[in-house]
């Protein structure tokens, strides 16, 4: 990751680089969405540096993750009876913390190989932990909790053939290996994703979340649609 640093700091905003290479303005409380004022990735050349740290031979895996806050967070929840899940941001919702979000959707479409290749390292980068955290130090999870925003209120954000070509064979890898360590897959999306629901299915996940109603995701309908085939489970 790209070192965090304090950049300007009033009684009301402070501003920081990210560690994905970023630049964020945020209220002091950080009790609301950062403004976001620059992005690590705006060219190719650019992501191509990025993808070296996001290589194995850029730094050990093991200094990827929280060792000392994972140990103690999991042995709290474990005593409280809690579901133990494994969470990760994936996919296009992963790849809007390095480019800005309207470059990314041009992207899928102008540059699809180039948003492929950025989709692969990243869901590989994932694999990669996940397999550091559960085959090499041994925890134990419940489920695969995997977070990727791919709709807003009336729709999706591309279209489900953007979908299947870019983003799916990267879903089904992930799924894949949860399910090969007994974890269920669920699978946020925040917007109206209807369109995207049987693609989904076929991906491997076995809930989605958050069905928010505002968005037209009616539980009571999906029920009726896919009941036999997904589960379903509130924002809250």
């Amino acid at each position: 990751m790209f070192e965090v640093k304090t950049l300007y700091k009033d009684d009301t905003y402070i501003v920081e680089t990210t560690s994905y290479g970023g630049i964020r303005k945020n209220f002091r409380t950080y009790a609301s969405t950062p403004e976001i004022i620059e992005w690590a990735v705006k060219t190719k050349e650019d992501w191509l540096r990025i993808k070296e740290r996001l290589s194995p031979d850029f730094a050990p895996d093991y200094t990827r993750v929280d060792w000392v806050g994972l140990r103690t967070t999991y042995q709290r929840a474990r005593s409280e009876g809690k579901c133990l899940a494994f969470c990760a941001v994936i996919g296009y919702d992963h790849l809007q913390s390095y480019v800005k979000s309207e470059d990314l959707l041009v992207m899928m479409v102008e540059e699809p190989e180039w948003f492929r290749d950025m989709v692969e390292t990243t869901t590989e980068l994932v694999l990669r932990v996940a397999k550091l955290i559960i085959e090499d130090a041994g925890y134990t999870f419940d489920v695969a909790f995997l977070f990727n925003d791919m709709g807003y209120r009336n729709g999706p954000l591309f279209s489900p053939k953007l979908y299947r070509d870019l983003i799916m064979p990267f879903d089904r890898m992930l799924c894949d290996y949860f399910h090969s360590k007994g974890m269920p897959v669920i699978y946020h999306t925040d917007g109206d994703v209807r369109l995207l629901i049987p693609h989904l299915i076929e991906a491997g996940i076995d809930c989605l979340q958050t069905l928010e109603a505002k968005a037209n995701m009616d539980v009571r309908e999906l029920k009726k649609q896919y009941g036999d085939r997904l589960a379903f489970m509130g924002k809250h």
